[in-house]
């Protein structure tokens, strides 16, 4: 896949992989873990084009870092100036099998 545009105010989040500060995980449970609170895109100053993936990486630098974890089970969604790109609590999960 290749990531969105870095352009019109689109950045990587930080996620805090110890808990505490926001956004974070949850504590594992079993072979899952889930995110513990909504994570919150920056609201888009122009089109990101269509996103049709999500991905966990290594580094919150643009373009940089390696690729821990990727999804395409996501619904395709046109991304445009000033929408609210969001992950509700509990809805981004992974699972170790």
């Amino acid at each position: 896949g290749t990531e969105v545009a870095n352009s019109n105010n689109y950045s990587r989040l930080a996620i805090n992989a110890a808990g505490g500060a926001q956004p974070s995980w949850a504590a594992a449970s079993g072979n899952s873990v889930t995110n513990a609170n909504a994570w919150n895109m920056p609201t888009p100053s122009g089109s990101w084009g269509t996103v049709v993936a999500s991905f966990i990486a290594d580094s919150a630098t643009y373009g940089a870092g390696n690729i821990l974890l990727y999804d395409n089970g996501i619904t395709d969604q046109a991304v445009a100036s000033g929408d609210t790109v969001t992950y509700p609590t509990g809805d981004f999960d992974f699972s170790q099998v």
